[in-house]
């Protein structure tokens, strides 16, 4: 699976490096000489919220345990957590538990899922979460753990 998300990552970079070597209209020459395949694959990348992250918002190549964005207001935590989250639910930790941290719940839910730069809204068509928040009667939310 690791390999898998590399090689993910990898055609991210391939294909930003071409829309800046050729240009708008020479990027699209140039998709219009190449396998059928290949061709659908650059397309569903670009397509993917994760192309649109900067270089500053992408999760690191090697090891690490917490990914952590410190940066300032509209700098974008949200979506970059999101669509990394997102790489790593698809491709290494498939049916795998995660822990998204927020400063109240009520952030969390509004604001990491639920927000237009939120998991559900950052998914790919192929990977969009079943989110549904446990609500009681009487409005009162309940935080399972």
């Amino acid at each position: 699976m690791a390999n898998e998300l590399h090689d993910y990552l990898n055609l991210i970079t391939f294909v930003r490096e071409q829309t800046l070597h050729l240009g708008y209209d020479g990027f699209w020459e140039w998709m219009a000489t190449i396998d059928d395949d290949f061709r659908e694959a650059i397309i569903s990348v670009m397509q993917d919220p994760a192309f649109t992250l900067e270089e500053h918002q992408t999760m690191p190549m090697d090891r690490w345990r917490i990914l952590f964005f410190r940066m300032g207001r509209g700098a974008g935590k949200t979506h970059a957590a999101a669509a990394n989250t997102n790489l790593l639910a698809k491709y290494l930790y498939p049916g795998g538990y995660g822990i998204l941290v927020g400063p109240t719940v009520q952030h969390v839910r509004e604001t990491m899922i639920e927000g237009k730069s939120g998991l559900i809204a950052t998914a790919p068509a192929d990977c969009i979460p079943e989110y549904r928040p446990l609500i009681c009667p009487h409005r009162v939310d309940r935080l399972v753990c």
